[in-house]
């Protein structure tokens, strides 16, 4: 008994990980992933509404304001979603002046943006020609739009990240999507105003969200306006504004660019795979909100180093087990669900899977950068690199490898990118250290895992292949979990205990 304890004794090096730390960040993963995952679940039930009361060219159209309106409201953001929460830490022993900093970034994020948009979008209304696919009044719509959403989302859903209110969160969440969908429906398929009932009924389902959120989050009139705080979230935040615009561009590039390239049936087989791809990248960005507290925490110098250490194994982690299972179920998903017109999908996913990958993990020293050190100065540098990259190596080789190189070029980019940001990430002031040996031992189990997947499977297997890659990726969990020296130890312990 003795000798079994004090081995025991030395074998542990350091306090196991507190287990709820790992429910907490794991709940909160899962009510953000909820939360992102309902407005899309939404729009694909109400697709078969939309295509028969509106047009083709009206829903090209609205997509094209769709996609314009989202780069504005990484103009007007500031940058601030990024940084608000290191400056939101900070304040914590202070709510006084918490509160002021809160409030006063509210009232600057509502004026600032409506200001701007509506300004922009007068000047450029005349200039649209008369051949374009929307109007100059619809563009202007589109800024105001994008201007209210600025206003009515970023501070309370970085509030309620920050103090990790899931119940109010997903309440938000929930009135934002069913207003946006409600009004929407109202607008296009009750009263038929086409592209402008969309536009209009976005705005107002921002209104909507922005009383909601000033409910959730009270708003109360500053006591003093805290312009030394807003100036210090400017300094961090601007920075970042490039940089976000180039993970916009990163994102939708692949699909501009290969549009003037490839066939059309070539174009329709790569956004299929795009799209089932897609909840891989929705995930990892709800993993990171989930853990952007702790990071933030570290900056504010109230969180311990081997708590950090800890959340960053299992951040890689679990980034690397959601891309690995996609990747491995997707092809004979596709197979069995769209048939054999869309068979070429199948291969795209697992490369898609894998630039998302990349791009989870990017997030891990890009919080140590933000949240962390606060430090963002070189950050659009990096993106600019991965998302010129991904251009070029789009304009380089789809001519020749068609649409399997587009996605193999997307993985690359985001490789880049995760890449420039850790060589810069690596300084004294970041927080975030990686135990290498940890990682190296889960990546290799997830990899083997998706290999045994791949040579016991074929990949147009049909529904028999997705179900022995679910068991594959269900095996994978406890595999992982024996990975951790925190599980080794503690089932050694238990055996040790019950032996003597």
């Amino acid at each position: 008994m003795t000798d079994a304890a004090s081995f025991v004794e030395e074998t542990v090096i350091e306090p196991p990980a507190d287990p709820s730390v790992a429910r907490d960040a794991l709940r909160s993963a899962a009510v953000y992933a909820i939360g992102g995952a309902l407005p899309r679940a939404i729009s694909l039930l109400t697709v078969p509404i939309y295509t028969r009361v509106v047009m083709p060219a009206q829903y090209g159209a609205f997509s094209l304001l769709v996609t314009i309106a989202g780069g504005v409201t990484v103009l007007f953001s500031l940058g601030m979603e990024s940084v608000f929460m290191r400056v939101y830490f900070q304040l914590d022993t202070d709510k006084a002046r918490q509160s002021d900093f809160v409030n006063t970034v509210w009232i600057g994020l509502i004026a600032f943006p409506l200001i701007a948009g509506t300004t922009v979008g007068l000047i450029a209304w005349p200039l649209i020609p008369h051949a374009a696919r929307f109007t100059g009044f619809e563009l202007l719509l589109a800024f105001v739009g994008a201007a209210v959403n600025v206003g009515a989302n970023i501070v309370p859903l970085s509030v309620l990240r920050a103090e990790q209110r899931l119940r109010a969160f997903l309440t938000f969440s929930t009135i934002a999507t069913l207003s946006i969908a409600g009004l929407s429906l109202l607008f296009v398929a009750g009263f038929r105003w086409g592209v402008l009932g969309w536009l209009v009924a976005t705005i107002l389902a921002y209104l909507v969200t922005l009383v909601t959120g000033l409910r959730i989050v009270p708003f109360r009139r500053p006591s003093r306006i805290d312009l030394d705080h807003v100036r210090q979230l400017v300094r961090l935040g601007v920075p970042l504004v490039p940089h976000m615009a180039a993970q916009w561009a990163l994102q939708v590039a692949d699909r501009i660019v290969i549009a003037g390239i490839v066939s059309a049936s070539a174009l329709g087989v790569y956004s299929l795979a795009s799209n089932i791809g897609l909840p891989v990248l929705m995930l990892v960005q709800s993993v990171n909100y989930a853990f952007m507290p702790t990071y933030a925490r570290a900056g504010a110098r109230r969180a311990s180093r081997s708590e950090l250490e800890r959340t960053v194994v299992m951040h890689a982690t679990i980034v690397a087990f959601i891309a690995m299972a996609c990747a491995l179920l997707a092809p004979p998903f596709i197979s069995v669900l769209a048939g054999s017109s869309y068979g070429a999908a199948g291969p795209l996913v697992p490369w898609i899977a894998l630039g998302y990958a990349f791009f989870g993990l990017y997030c891990i020293p890009m919080n140590g950068l933000t949240l962390g050190a606060g430090q963002t100065k070189f950050v659009p540098v990096c993106s600019l690199l991965g998302a010129g990259a991904n251009i070029g190596l789009l304009y380089l080789f789809v001519p020749s490898g068609g649409i399997r190189a587009a996605a193999i070029a997307a993985a690359l980019a985001y490789a880049v990118l995760l890449a420039a940001v850790f060589v810069y990430a690596w300084r004294p002031e970041n927080p975030v250290r990686y135990r290498w040996g940890q990682l190296t031992v889960i990546f290799a189990v997830v990899l083997g895992v998706y290999a045994s997947g791949r040579l016991t499977t074929s990949e147009h297997g049909g529904i028999t292949a997705f179900l022995v890659r679910v068991a594959w990726v269900a095996a994978a969990v406890p595999l992982v979990l024996l990975a951790r020296p925190g599980t080794r130890t503690r089932l050694r312990a238990s055996l040790l205990g019950w032996l003597s």
